[in-house]
């Protein structure tokens, strides 16, 4: 891909004549005056293939050109094997691994590989692709015919295993049937057990309670002979008493006959309860007979029912006997159909992975047959891309697809339609070229007709912008010379001022406090602009201290210094005081009146105030009040001071009562 393979050199011509000036460049090799390269002397190495012009195989009259080419190209084994055998090799050979890299006898390698394919690599891969794509068809309809097989084959396991299974199921439930049956027939014959038992203990109970009732009986007959025997003797004995009254007297006989009336009485009473007894015994006997002629025929009809039960047991227990037969018979058919079944199982399993595999085929083949389509999309995208690509460049053309391609053809209008030359490669470094003519045209742009027109606007306003530039960056200068010169202005002035404030501060601290010393310093005394200003206060009988260690009264006694001392050195038209003296002791606030009074005759101060001592210097009092209709209300009054004071006190204190 190298060199575009003509005949001569009039091909040659004709070639440069089609290319021109802007067509691009192309590498040409005619075969009529190709010089052959010498032939390579080449070491004995293990690592050598061969010369590429005697791997490569072509046409006869091609044979020129591959000698020319390849002459001096030897392919080996791997990079060491290059690398034994550059030492060997003219300026101009090359060595060229089996993967690709290119080691150049002059000293340049190349490695890697471009990851575009080519135009023959496109081709030949089509190739492959449909070659893969029909063994792939082949192979998908062989699998699919086993597919087929396997299916019917595992369709027939399927039938015999479902008879297999259904002949399970009925031994199954045959050998239920057997097992519900003997497990009926020995309940059956449990349960008359218990039942023979339990009437054989009801005939045991019935006994004793017959046994018990006898002897009852038995007590109460010898009662009645013994109650008999005493009647008898009680009668003898009355009989003996009878004879033996006639000797008695009457005394005596009285009192015998009572002795032998209480006698009789008794034994009277006991007769009467020998026979109640004996009655009772009598019910007694008749009741237990009647129980015990039931319990009679209670027992016997329990020996029938326990006789039937025994029958019922000998059913069973032959029942039973015939079950078991028929489990055994039952299991001895079961054993082949387990057998049965499980090989059936087992031709089902080699059927199913059979069909697995063939399924496993069949899916590795449509994936392979998949990603061969969508290689064949996308190289046809590639192809549609590049044919637009060639219309973005030449127009309209008529492009020679080949035989394992296909695209729209234009109509052959040949004067609007142009046929371009067929290329079979192109020049080296013509792609980065046209990227590079594609990119200077897209940063170009389109072509605006105005651009002259605006750039002469854009250049006026450019050369307004600079003069008013200009004037702005003079300005600027004076401003700063104007600027510098106010500082200094100010510095002065602000030193003037301060070194009289300072002075004055000095007097009106002493006059308010009633001596000490007080002085304002500079925070910053090199930089005027930027310098704050301190206090530094030494009260009577204290030590320097600076004002944030005074007390609130102190400290608002010191702010009144400082303010008195700037009214002093440049008196105001007005000044507000707003409670100045809430902190202030009655000596502290008449030196603060006294202040106010020196500085009345130049300032007029607007005081809010609290303080009686303070409103007795006022010339003018107004407050606040509440009127009979809780309204407020403005109250003014004109004050002479201590006048006020001394002609009528409780006006005064009504005033400043009233002061809000």
């Amino acid at each position: 891909l190298e060199a575009l393979i003509v005949s001569d050199y009039e091909a040659v011509e004709a070639a440069a004549a089609l290319l021109g000036v802007a067509n691009g460049r192309a590498a040409l090799l005619p075969l009529q005056h190709l010089r052959p390269r010498e032939p390579l002397a080449l070491p004995a190495d293990e690592g050598i293939v061969g010369v590429a012009a005697g791997l490569v195989s072509a046409d006869d009259w091609l044979r020129p050109a591959i000698e020319r080419l390849l002459g001096h190209v030897v392919i080996v084994r791997d990079g060491a094997a290059a690398r034994r055998l550059l030492p060997a090799l003219p300026a101009d050979a090359l060595a060229v691994t089996l993967t690709g890299t290119v080691y150049a006898s002059a000293g340049p390698v190349i490695a890697g590989r471009d990851a575009t394919p080519t135009m023959l690599e496109q081709a030949r891969e089509r190739r492959d692709l449909s070659a893969e794509l029909e063994r792939e068809g082949a192979q998908l309809r062989g699998l699919e015919g086993q597919r087929a097989a396997a299916g019917e084959a595992a369709a027939n396991a399927r039938g015999a295993l479902e008879a297999a299974q259904a002949q399970a199921r009925e031994a199954q439930a045959v050998e239920r049937l057997a097992t519900v049956a003997r497990d009926a027939a020995a309940l059956e014959a449990e349960r008359a057990t218990h039942d023979v038992q339990f009437r054989r203990e009801q005939l045991r109970q019935l006994e004793a309670e017959a046994a018990q009732v006898a002897a009852g009986i038995e007590r109460a007959e010898a009662e009645l002979e013994r109650l008999g025997s005493e009647r008898h003797a009680a009668a003898d004995g009355l009989q003996t008493a009878h004879q033996s009254l006639e000797g008695f007297s009457v005394e005596d006989a009285a009192a015998a006959l009572a002795r032998w009336q209480t006698t009789a009485a008794v034994a009277a009473r006991a007769v009467q309860d020998a026979q109640t007894r004996a009655a009772e015994l009598e019910r007694v006997h008749g009741a237990a007979g009647s129980r015990l002629a039931d319990r009679l025929q209670k027992i016997e009809r329990l020996e029938g029912e326990v006789a039937g039960v025994q029958t019922a047991a000998a059913q069973a227990r032959q029942r039973h006997a015939e079950l078991e037969a028929d489990i055994v018979g039952g299991d001895m058919r079961r054993q082949p159909l387990e057998a049965e079944l499980a090989r059936l199982e087992i031709e089902q399993a080699r059927v199913e992975s059979g069909d697995a595999d063939a399924r496993a085929d069949l899916h590795a083949a449509e994936r392979r047959n998949a990603q061969a389509q969508i290689e064949q999309a996308r190289k046809n995208e590639e192809l549609e891309g590049m044919r637009r690509r060639i219309e973005e460049d030449f127009g309209l053309v008529e492009l020679d697809y080949g035989e394992a391609a296909s695209g729209p053809t234009p109509l052959p209008l040949y004067t609007v339609v142009e046929r371009l030359v067929r290329v079979d490669e192109l020049p080296e470094g013509l792609e980065e070229q046209l990227n590079r003519k594609r990119g200077q045209l897209r940063r170009m742009g389109q072509i605006n007709p105005d651009a002259q027109r605006e750039y002469l606007e854009v250049a006026e306003r450019t050369e307004f912008l600079s003069t008013q530039l200009a004037d702005l960056e003079a300005a600027q200068v004076q401003l700063r010379e104007v600027i510098a010169e106010m500082d200094v202005l100010m510095e002065r002035d602000f030193r003037k001022t301060f070194d009289a404030v300072a002075n004055e501060f000095r007097g009106t601290f002493t006059q308010l406090f009633g001596g000490g010393s007080a002085r304002l310093l500079l925070t910053d005394p090199e930089n005027l602009s930027t310098s704050g200003v301190d206090i530094q206060a030494r009260l009577p009988g204290r030590r320097p201290a600076s004002l944030a260690m005074l007390s609130g009264g102190e400290r608002s006694l010191t702010a009144c210094a400082l303010i008195f001392a700037l009214l002093r050195v440049s008196p105001t038209p007005f000044c507000v005081l707003d409670e100045v003296d809430a902190m202030l002791d009655e000596a502290n606030v008449a030196r603060y009146r006294e202040m106010l009074l020196s500085l009345a005759d130049s300032t007029q101060f607007i005081i809010v105030t609290h303080n009686r001592n303070t409103v007795q210097v006022a010339d003018t009092v107004y407050g606040i009040t509440m009127g009979a209709d809780s309204a407020s209300q403005v109250m003014g009054l004109k004050l002479e001071g201590e006048k006020l004071k001394s002609a009528n006190p409780a006006a005064a204190e009504a005033a400043t009562a009233h002061l809000q």
